[in-house]
């Protein structure tokens, strides 16, 4: 058997415990959310200057690269975010209010809308990410169930994305 495919569980896991220090130990506790869009551009920019390269030294194939990505993509790094966070607060149900900082996900994506000058209730800021102006982007939110959903159904596309080097075969086309 090729297990090439969970070598994606490493960085997987740094990502997923770098996001819940920088986060959650540092930044949000440090500010709040004040600094979230900041972080959110910064983490991504390191995310691809520090994986990329890493990867690549490690003589990753492409379509392992592209398999990493899309299962983050699909929120496999968030889900060692949760479970780092339920390791060291189990008194605190950290998702029963919904996972609102999943926008970037397929589901996150199609529930998340830009609003002009909404009406934010108190209790209601993270939903909610100011642009320019008065435009505001409302985070799309899902339930942990559906999370779980997107997970498993992120996992299934990718290892057959894999399986069949879909990436290797669409860039030789175009090479």
């Amino acid at each position: 058997m090729d297990y090439k495919f969970f070598e994606i569980l490493i960085p997987i896991i740094i990502q997923g415990g770098y996001d819940y220090l920088g986060w959650c130990v540092w930044l949000k506790e440090v500010t709040g959310n004040k600094y979230e869009v900041f972080y959110r551009i910064t983490k991504f920019v390191l995310d691809f200057a520090v994986t990329i390269p890493v990867l690549l030294f490690l003589h990753w194939s492409l379509d392992l690269i592209a398999a990493f990505y899309l299962l983050k993509a699909a929120g496999w790094c968030d889900a060692v975010y949760i479970a780092i966070w339920k390791i060291f607060h189990p008194d605190r149900n950290y998702t029963a209010e919904g996972i609102w900082w999943m926008f970037f996900t397929p589901l996150g994506l199609k529930r998340s809308k830009f609003i002009y000058d909404p009406l934010i209730e108190r209790g209601e800021e993270n939903l909610y990410i100011k642009l320019i102006g008065k435009h505001y982007l409302k985070k799309g939110t899902m339930s942990l169930k559906e999370f779980q959903i997107q997970l498993i159904i992120g996992l299934l596309i990718t290892f057959v994305i894999f399986k069949l080097g879909i990436i290797s075969k669409l860039i030789s086309l175009y090479l």
